[in-house]
C-alpha cells in the first residue's frame, strides 16, 4: 500500500509550522502567540557565527516565505561579506524549500548539518532536511531524519505527521495510529493549526479504514470536515466508509460534497 504520487506532493509539509519552526531559529525565538520550539534540555544558546547578526539576515528571515528568491538574493549578498554566516545559509537553503526545490533545498541542509554548525534552532535543520527527502521520494532517509529531529525537538507535531505519513505509506499501520495520534494531540483544536489538524485527523481516518475499523475512520473524516469543511478529500474517503457501512445516501452525499469542493479548487 503505498500513497499515491499527487497525494505525497499535496502534503507539503505544514507550510504554517514550517515558517514557525523557521521563526524559533532566529534570534527572536518567538512567533507571535506560540510558544517557542523546546527541546528535550535547555542548554546553554551557542554564540551567533559571523554575519549573524548583519542586519540584511533579518531582513530576509521576514520575507523568505512569502518572497523566497527576493530573500535569497539579500543573503547572497550577505554571505560575499560573511561567508561563514550560519543563519544566512540556512535561509539559502529555506527559500528553495519554500520554492518547491527540493533537491537544492535538501543540499543546503545537508550542508549543513555534515558540517557540525550549531547555533540557534539549529536542531530544526532536521525538520526541513526530513521534508525536502520526503517530496524527493527518498522516504527511509527522510525517516531517519524525522526521528532525529522528534528527539531533539519532540513538540513539533508536523513531524510526527511525517512519521505517520511514511509508516501509513509502509503499511505499518499501528506505528502509523501512534504517530499521527501524537501530531493530533500537539495540535489540539487551534484555530491557528485547523487545516493542519484536519489533514491529520483525515489521515488517522484512512489508517482505521485500512483497518477494518470502520467507526473509528467515520468519526476521523467526519472531523477532518467539521474542522476544515473545504477538505474535499476527506469528504470523499467519509464518502467511501459510509458506502461500505451501507448509508448509501449519506455517501451520496458526503461524494456531492467532494465534487463540488474539488470542481471549485480546480476553477
Amino acid at each position: 500500500m503505498s500513497i499515491p504520487l499527487a497525494s505525497r506532493w499535496s502534503t507539503c509539509g505544514f507550510p504554517c509550522v514550517l515558517c514557525f519552526l523557521l521563526v524559533a531559529c532566529g534570534p527572536a525565538g518567538q512567533d507571535q502567540g506560540e510558544s517557542r520550539v523546546e527541546t528535550k534540555a535547555q542548554s546553554p544558546q551557542p554564540p551567533p557565527s559571523p554575519g549573524d547578526a548583519d542586519p540584511r539576515v533579518e531582513k530576509a528571515r521576514k520575507i523568505v516565505g512569502s518572497k523566497p528568491a527576493e530573500a535569497r538574493a539579500i543573503l547572497g549578498a550577505v554571505l560575499v561579506d560573511h561567508p561563514g554566516s550560519l543563519q544566512a545559509r540556512f535561509l539559502v537553503a529555506f527559500s528553495w524549500h519554500r520554492q518547491k526545490r527540493y533537491e537544492k533545498a535538501r543540499r543546503g541542509f545537508e550542508e549543513l548539518l555534515n558540517s557540525g554548525a550549531v547555533f540557534p534552532g539549529s536542531e530544526n535543520i532536521l525538520h526541513f532536511h526530513g521534508w525536502a527527502l520526503y517530496h524527493l521520494g527518498r522516504l527511509r532517509e527522510a525517516e531517519v531524519a524525522f526521528r532525529r529531529h522528534a528527539e531533539a525537538a519532540p513538540l513539533v507535531a508536523a513531524t510526527w505527521f511525517g512519521l505517520g505519513l511514511i509508516a501509513l505509506e509502509d503499511g505499518r499501520l499501528d506505528e502509523a495510529e501512534s504517530f499521527l495520534l501524537k501530531a493530533r494531540d500537539l495540535q489540539g483544536r487551534s484555530l491557528k493549526r485547523k487545516i493542519e489538524f484536519a489533514k491529520t485527523v483525515a489521515r488517522l481516518g484512512e489508517v482505521y479504514e485500512l483497518q477494518g475499523r470502520l467507526d473509528l475512520a467515520r468519526g476521523q473524516f467526519e472531523e477532518a470536515t467539521r474542522t476544515w469543511p473545504r477538505h474535499y478529500n476527506a469528504h470523499y474517503k467519509l464518502s467511501r466508509v459510509l458506502l461500505r457501512m451501507g448509508e448509501r445516501e449519506a455517501a451520496e452525499a458526503a461524494l456531492k460534497l467532494h465534487q463540488e469542493i474539488s470542481r471549485g479548487a480546480k476553477g
